[in-house]
């Protein structure tokens, strides 16, 4: 097997799509250098050592690093050279002046880690001085040592036009002050001078639309799509208008508490929750490439109808007629008891269509559904890599998130969620922006494809006589976390997930500590160790512990993984291993794919875009519908499955799920279609009595596996344990979409005690309760001495035993508060028939206070009540507020007796 499932945490580089990048050649003399001296650095941004390097840029601090007088002698699009550090593939977003932020991935292309790698991005500047800006509010940057402008601007081309304001039948005014923005491979924005003019300069070759926006505004046409520009265009005008072309006739559609009010004579709607307005004037829109709109239709039609089995559902579809031919298909979905609905779009081509962009639901009109003060939009990861945050933002900013995002007030808890229920076909991109308690426009829409989904290409084209957009849920709650878990069931009611029948897994995976070093007699000596002193005091689950093999067991021949897992049984235990079904760390294209008995070189099944083999964290992709890719992963199951392996690690998937130049089967043409194939094949290769664990991976689809990590690698240090609570806080609610949350190994020797209770504590509240030390009698032995202290806690182990699986036992801890912005929550709770149970933790170096609000949690009345404190088994009758000392970097468990009769 070689290297074919191991060596998977060299990673290395990707780079983004829609931005000109270059790897460094020569392009002229340089201009200007800029380096340490001329940086301004914020928010953690430091220098490092005598090297005169950036480091500290991006992650949970958002370090930046601005220089601010970058100077040009004309206006251009200049070849900037970025000198870099990074042992890893890792992303910037640039900021240049005014310009929206773009996301560019940094390649490593050195040798070391340590050395410096050089690349060229196209920036655009004006004559006299500039700012670029990098940071990363997301994920961490590479370190940066220097930028260079060279000396020749790059070719470069403009968009412009006139915008006229309609005020009368007859009579037009200079479009002063309306917003144009330019999308596509870039993102601006305009705002029209006095003249009624607008110009988008210095752009690079690309494709790119350009609308007007403004609350209320209807622009003629709707945009201007500008593809292949690679000359100017000029005479890009519009006519806009403060209402709409003509008379609202308005078609009420409703049931239960939800609302829609459906303009038959604009193709808009506004969506109503008990009368509150939450979506206003919003329309549906495609791009085919050509964007066409619901405003566009010449005719609209509703009829509604009854489904389901108790008839409690009614389906309306707005049918409308294009211009152009073929027809637009608008459908909602309402049910009587429900606070929430569906909705989503469809183009009938005449006779076939083609798109990468649906968006069901679009408006830049305001809407003022929260009631103001602490207001946030919710960021969400489109996957758990590069050690990503996710991020409660503030109102006042722009926000694009992945598959799912919520705006609430943190006071009040009341909230807007919106996110795609089906992940068969799209990635889902739900972009927004607000300004104190506005929302002030929004865009759901499949197509979505960034930096953050580690693709280079844009998103693939789904073409038919038949195109669907994905289905989008919209709901107003009182409270949002209510929502998300409303917003995670539905997920799996198009897509059941993968029922666990047996208990939590308890275990231990070989990465925490061993690593490279796992060989079949410290594995062993593992599982002895947990036979013998963990298993009889509380450490098992139905009286089964996995133990688990990750990358690194690849020189075990099948004699050894066959001993190992005949050892595993003979100690009660279930053996684990690991696998990367869509990645492969062989560099030889040349080199034969196991399992195909020399039918097939990794080159036929490399994942390219570009004609280039895409890599990701080190390891190439490889695709997932390939024959070759499929007979790789059905030998590699096989052979763990004669073994005796009962829980297979799955890891890497991300890359399966790339944006591609094409795929082995050509009836798939998007990544995500690709990668539902792939993990539908590896399902039916594992059967239904194999645990199946992914670690990085895209949030969705859900319904292969049973757990999926949360959150990026962790080991046993307070930092790692607050950014996987940062995941809980805000992606909790996967626990009703898989049947396990995993906080990743826990790692105990080589920390603090109060560190080693608020890992242990981080992976309860969680889901799996995996475990990570080096067990064996090589191992240090503090490493044992604090297993048995921390891992046999009968209430915390019983605690952990009721899982996330909601509907058996199980548990979702949820968050006390929302407002933590890239941070952890401090608190989580969760109450079943008998008890309220709340975590609290201390991130910080020094000791603590923390207060227990009864009301906060949900807990009726004031007291006195009985508490336990489970880690230190202390129990005492308490009242609200119950004040909570804790040391640095410590947490504890309050198990909280629910009144008979609360006052």
């Amino acid at each position: 097997m070689g290297s074919l499932f191991t060596l998977a945490r060299a990673r290395f580089w990707r780079i983004a799509p829609c931005v000109a990048l270059l790897l460094f050649g020569q392009r002229g003399f340089s201009q200007g250098t800029y380096g340490v001296d001329s940086a301004t650095l914020t928010n953690g941004a430091r220098v490092k050592g005598d090297r005169r390097i950036i480091t500290g840029i991006g992650g949970k601090n958002n370090g930046t690093v601005i220089f601010t007088n970058v100077t040009v002698s004309a206006d251009g699009l200049y070849p900037m050279v970025v000198s870099f550090v990074t042992s890893d593939d890792a992303a910037f977003e640039i900021m240049v002046n005014e310009d929206p932020p773009r996301g560019v991935i940094f390649k490593r292309t050195a040798q070391g880690k340590n050395d410096v790698n050089r690349q060229s991005i196209d920036v655009p500047l004006k004559a006299g001085a500039n700012s670029i800006r990098f940071d990363n509010p997301n994920e961490s940057g590479p370190d940066l040592e220097k930028i260079e402008i060279q000396a020749t601007p790059a070719e470069s081309f403009q968009i412009s036009g006139f915008i006229r304001t309609r005020t009368a039948a007859t009579t037009f005014t200079a479009g002063t002050g309306v917003r144009v923005n330019l999308s596509g491979d870039l993102e601006r924005t305009a705002t029209v001078d006095a003249e009624g003019h607008y110009e988008f300069t210095r752009l690079p070759k690309g494709d790119y639309y350009v609308h007007p926006v403004g609350a209320g505004l209807v622009s003629e046409p709707y945009d201007y799509r500008c593809a292949g520009l690679a000359t100017n265009r000029d005479g890009r005008n519009f006519t806009v208008r403060s209402s709409p072309a003509q008379p609202p006739k308005i078609s009420p559609m409703s049931l239960g508490s939800c609302r829609i009010e459906y303009d038959l004579a604009n193709g808009t709607f506004n969506i109503l929750k008990d009368s509150k307005l939450i979506v206003s004037n919003a329309y549906a829109m495609v791009r085919v490439p050509e964007t066409i709109t619901s405003m566009d239709a010449t005719r609209h039609e509703i009829t509604g109808r009854q489904f389901g089995t108790n008839q409690l559902d009614i389906k309306f579809t707005v049918e409308s007629l294009l211009p152009r031919g073929g027809r637009m298909i608008q459908t909602f979905w309402l049910n009587r008891y429900q606070d929430y609905l569906f909705l989503d779009v469809e183009i009938v081509g005449n006779p076939s269509v083609s798109s990468s962009f649906m968006a069901p639901l679009v408006t830049e009109s305001p809407a003022s559904p929260l009631p103001g003060g602490d207001d946030r939009t919710l960021f969400v990861p489109y996957d758990n890599d590069k050690w990503v945050r996710y991020n409660s933002v503030p109102f006042g900013r722009s926000v694009t998130s992945y598959e799912v995002s919520a705006w609430f007030n943190n006071e009040s808890r009341e909230g807007l969620v919106i996110g795609s229920v089906e992940h068969d076909t799209w990635k889902t991109g739900v972009k927004s922006t607000t300004v104190r308690n506005r929302i002030t426009s929004l865009e759901a829409f499949g197509g979505m494809a960034s930096h953050q989904t580690r693709d280079i290409l844009p998103h693939g084209k789904v073409s038919g006589a038949l195109i669907k957009s994905p289905k989008i849920m919209v709901g107003f709650f009182p409270d949002w976390r209510a929502g998300m878990i409303t917003y995670g069931r539905e997920n799996t009611k198009s897509a059941p997930r993968r029922l666990w029948t047996n208990g939590v897994p308890f275990g231990w995976n070989s990465w925490g500590k061993l690593q490279f070093r796992i060989s079949p007699n410290n594995a062993t000596e593992v599982s002895d160790f947990f036979s013998r002193e963990l298993q009889p005091n509380h450490f098992e689950n139905d009286g089964i512990v996995y133990i688990g093999l990750d990358s690194g067991w690849d020189h075990f021949n099948d004699e050894q993984l066959r001993e190992f897992v005949d050892h595993c049984h003979s100690n009660h235990q279930e053996a684990g291993i690991y696998f990367t079904p869509f990645t492969t760390w062989r560099s030889d294209g040349n080199s034969t794919v196991e399992g195909t008995d020399n039918k097939y070189k990794y080159d036929d099944i490399f994942l390219r875009a570009n004609g280039q083999r895409q890599t990701l964290d080190g390891g190439t992709a490889i695709d997932p519908t390939h024959p070759g890719t499929q007979m790789r992963i059905e030998e590699a199951v096989t052979r763990f499955k004669k073994a005796g392996f009962k829980y297979i690690k799955v890891d890497f998937l991300t890359h399966g799920a790339l944006e591609a130049d094409r795929h082995y089967d050509t009836n798939v043409t998007t990544g995500i279609q690709a990668y539902n194939a792939g993990m539908k094949f590896l399902r039916r290769a594992a059967g239904e009595d194999i645990f199946l664990n992914e670690a990085i991976s895209p949030l969705f689809p859900a319904n292969y596996a049973h757990s999926r990590r949360i959150a990026c690698d962790s080991f046993g240090d307070i930092d790692k344990t607050e950014y996987t609570l940062n995941a809980l806080t805000y992606g909790w609610w996967l626990g009703m979409v898989y049947d396990y949350n995993d906080a990743d190994h826990v790692v105990l020797e080589g920390y603090s005690e109060g560190e080693n209770r608020a890992r242990v504590t981080s992976a309860v509240i969680t889901g799996l309760f995996i475990t990570g030390d080096d067990f064996s009698e090589s191992g240090n032995p503090v490493a044992r001495e604090r297993a048995l202290k921390y891992l046999t806690n009968p209430d915390i182990n019983e605690l952990a035993r009721r899982g996330s699986r909601v509907g058996v036992m199980g548990h979702l801890f949820a968050p006390l508060e929302g407002n933590t912005a890239n941070a952890a929550a401090n608190q989580f709770r969760w109450e079943d028939g008998e008890y309220f149970y709340v975590a609290v933790f201390n991130y910080s170096a020094q000791s603590a206070y923390q207060t227990i609000d009864f009301k906060r949690i949900g807990f009726d009345g004031r007291g006195p009540v009985t508490a336990k404190e489970l880690w230190s088994g202390k129990t005492s009758t308490v009242t609200s507020p119950l004040t909570v000392a804790l040391g640095p970097a410590d947490a504890a468990v309050y198990r909280f007796k629910k009144l008979a009769n609360p006052r």
